[in-house]
């Protein structure tokens, strides 16, 4: 459940939206107005506001009107730092509050929250280098659950009028206002983004392995049969939180408080997936994920799949062909096609039995 909601830590009634305004600028923070028209749209000029901050005198243009317009907070260095987590799908943020806290008690009460018109949430907190806009999970069928605003993003804010969103709703402060957002160090930036990343379930790789799989070859029956740990933790992997067959892990080398991939939420026919949201867990890449084979691969064979094919077979992984020698995977964990020239050269054998 989101904490209990009320307006707090800004001067004058809800419907002050020049208050509203004059309270985040006073905190460092850039404001722009918002079309009061259900669109969240911005003026067509306000990226000027993505590197200064409008004076009051300019705040006043704006927003000292009968009928004013919505606000919204810029994000980005221009306003100190601020970075944004934005919870699109209701039931992901309670969620996520009980990963953080597990890991970094106390660390939520800090942080503002807002909740959304949709009964989303966005949390708020300063930091040295706020990203871009990044979308940290989504759905299997590709809808954002969350989010980040940074630079060169913005977010609605309390003291938007209820017009501002389709649904007529309010964004409602908990406990703390956005003007009170606090500057967290990196350690504690990247545990509230990794929990985060850890609830994606669209599987980020290359269409090879969404097709369903032939069952034969060793990597296959690599994927149907191996499990996560015997995969992993001879590697310095660390599983840190199960529940069932999902699991949070910690790439080895890796200190202090949270995780850097998830097994069990990402899903294909080449069964569930590994999925790095960390930048410091080589040879993996971040924000991929990756079938049982490919890790194997990846981990004990420097990314040669006709080596891993060779040694999987080995160990009775496959069905051997008629030949008695095992399919050789490609680099997506397919048959390795064959080169221009070995077909040309097989062209020609054809063509010389032929004639004999």
């Amino acid at each position: 459940m989101l904490r209990p909601l009320k307006a707090v830590g800004l001067s004058g009634p809800t419907d002050d939206v020049l208050g509203f305004a004059l309270a985040y600028a006073r905190a460092g923070l850039s404001v722009i107005p918002i079309a009061r028209d259900g669109s969240r749209a911005p003026p067509s000029r306000w990226k000027r506001f993505q590197t200064e901050r409008a004076d009051e005198q300019q705040l006043r243009r704006w927003f000292d009107l009968a009928e004013a317009p919505g606000l919204a907070i810029v994000c980005g260095e221009v306003s100190g730092g601020l970075e944004v987590i934005d919870f699109d799908e209701p039931a992901s943020y309670p969620a996520w509050c009980e990963l953080v806290e597990e890991q970094a008690p106390g660390l939520l009460n800090r942080l503002p929250v807002v909740q959304t018109p949709k009964g989303g949430a966005h949390v708020y907190y300063r930091c040295a280098a706020p990203d871009g806009n990044r979308k940290l999970a989504s759905t299997l069928e590709g809808k954002t659950l969350i989010e980040t605003r940074g630079e060169g993003g913005y977010v609605l804010a309390p003291g938007c009028p209820p017009e501002c969103h389709p649904s007529g709703r309010l964004y409602v402060a908990a406990d703390a206002a956005p003007d009170q957002a606090p500057k967290l160090d990196d350690a504690e930036r990247e545990l509230l983004l990794t929990a985060a990343a850890s609830f994606n379930r669209r599987p980020r790789t290359g269409a090879e392995w969404d097709r369903p799989a032939s069952g034969g070859r060793p990597g296959d029956d690599f994927n149907a049969r191996a499990t996560w740990e015997e995969i992993l933790t001879p590697h310095g992997w660390m599983p840190m939180s199960q529940h069932g067959d999902k699991a949070l892990w910690r790439r080895p080398g890796k200190a202090g408080r949270g995780w850097s991939a998830t097994t069990g939420h990402c899903r294909t026919d080449a069964g569930d997936l590994l999925y790095v949201f960390s930048s410091n867990a080589a040879p993996f890449e971040p924000e991929r994920s990756y079938s049982r084979f490919a890790a194997y691969t990846l981990l004990n064979h420097g990314g040669d799949y006709a080596a891993a094919t060779r040694a999987l077979g080995e160990r009775g992984y496959g069905r051997p062909s008629r030949n008695g020698r095992h399919a050789t995977a490609g680099v997506n964990g397919a048959a390795r096609p064959p080169t221009e020239s070995a077909l040309s050269s097989r062209r020609s054998l054809s063509r010389s039995r032929r004639s004999l």
